[in-house]
């Protein structure tokens, strides 16, 4: 509790902890503007509530190199990139494992991973389009 002097405002300072976000409530009146809350003139009793809410900040994209078609069953790195940064990671594959995984598609697949911190996660998916064989040149020397 404390003590305002009659019709006088009161700045409070409320700071979230990463990946929260602050709200004020009560019975005061006032505005929050960035970490700084204002109260209005006070007359009467009265609280002010701050509250603490979890976002879902966590944001994750996947990258796939080269980011080119290639050829059947050639190598593609795919890579996770996070933030924050994630600490475990789930794949559509399982055979990748962590931040970065190597794929040898037969066909155009496309990939996806889950970057999980804490309670907080996010999807994001990439596709490696592998090229389509051309037999026109082997079935035109079979015909010779």
């Amino acid at each position: 509790m404390q003590v305002v002097p009659y019709n006088t405002a009161r700045m409070f300072t409320v700071t979230a902890s990463p990946g929260f976000t602050a709200g004020v409530a009560g019975t005061c009146g006032g505005n929050l503007v960035g970490t700084s809350y204002l109260t209005s003139p006070i007359t009467a009793n009265c609280t002010v509530v701050a509250s603490f809410a979890a976002t879902n900040a966590l944001a994750c994209t996947l990258t796939a190199v080269p980011s080119d078609p290639i050829r059947p069953r050639q190598s593609a790195t795919l890579t996770a990139n996070c933030t924050p940064a994630a600490t475990s990671y789930s794949w559509s594959d399982p055979a990748c494992a962590g931040a970065s995984c190597t794929v040898n598609p037969a066909t155009t697949t496309t990939y996806s991973v889950t970057g999980t911190k804490s309670q907080l996660s996010s999807t994001a998916s990439a596709t490696v389009t592998v090229k389509s064989v051309d037999l026109t040149p082997i079935l035109m020397l079979l015909l010779d």
